[in-house]
């Protein structure tokens, strides 16, 4: 594995989880 690719990788990944916690996030605004 390149460099490049581990750092699209990691990238994507923590594009996904800051996606992850808005959508839990509104989430719960929309329960409460």
């Amino acid at each position: 594995m390149t460099h490049h690719n581990f750092k699209s990788r990691v990238s994507a990944l923590f594009i996904a989880s800051l996606a992850w916690v808005l959508f839990v996030t509104a989430l719960m605004s929309a329960v409460n």
